[in-house]
């Protein structure tokens, strides 16, 4: 009876061994595949960081050249309201021209968003594991998003200037004015004859509501100037931020 007691002890302690030694092996392949699908993780976090700082590099410049241009569109609709509302001095003639051209230009605030897009489209928006990060980003396209649908609004006060204005200049200057613009600097020399301050004056004298116009541009421009250096500050942040990942 001892012996078989003994046996049956033996037999047990090999069985909860044999249990043991599973379970050991269980829990060291789980944990094995844990570390690989961490590590996947962190290299697609990885491809991702990088890939955003790319983009918002590219956003950095946008913002860059939509300053740029709502700095210049004030100081066009400026210039051209001057001519109609102050008595001032003789200015020069070909700022004048670029500022008559001008003024009727729109900014299209096309910012990029194909990672973020791609982040949350596909779910993988917790791969970004640096929560100020993700807040920073999201604080971002929110006020992006914000942007763009004002820049719609906005754009009306530009198209309606151009639309009253148009006939001020005559077609060949006019062709002439663009082909001498640059990107938002003036580049070239006017080859058509210009007009005087006197017939500028003159033509927009004679244009009803233009001055009503030319304020609101400076107004709507004023304002988008303020959200584009709000998001220069919040592209800065990020990059600072993705610099330290």
């Amino acid at each position: 009876m001892k012996k078989i007691i003994e046996t049956i002890k033996h037999k047990w302690a090999d069985y909860l061994l044999e249990i043991i030694v599973i379970m050991v092996g269980i829990l060291g392949a789980f944990s094995l595949n844990n570390w690989n699908e961490g590590q996947k993780d962190k290299k697609k976090e990885n491809y991702y960081l990088a890939a955003l700082k790319k983009e918002f590099l590219e956003n950095k410049e946008i913002i860059q050249h939509g300053i740029e241009f709502h700095k210049t569109q004030i100081k066009n609709a400026q210039l051209v309201l001057a001519v109609i509302t102050e008595d001032t001095a003789l200015i020069n003639l070909e700022e004048l021209h670029f500022a008559l051209l001008q003024t009727g230009w729109a900014w299209s605030g096309d910012f990029n968003n194909n990672v973020w897009s791609e982040l949350i489209n596909t779910g993988n928006v917790g791969l970004i594991s640096n929560n100020p990060l993700r807040e920073a980003i999201t604080q971002f396209k929110s006020k992006a998003r914000g942007m763009i649908i004002a820049e719609k609004e906005w754009m009306t006060f530009n198209l309606k200037y151009r639309e009253t204005t148009g006939d001020v200049l005559p077609p060949k200057l006019r062709l002439s004015i663009g082909e001498a613009l640059g990107h938002y600097q003036n580049q070239g020399k006017i080859e058509e004859p210009l007009l005087t301050q006197e017939q500028i004056e003159k033509e927009l004298n004679e244009i009803d509501g233009v001055n009503a116009i030319l304020t609101d541009v400076i107004i709507v421009r004023r304002v988008g100037l303020g959200f584009l250096q709000d998001l220069a500050k919040n592209t800065e942040d990020i990059l600072q931020k993705l610099d330290l990942e």
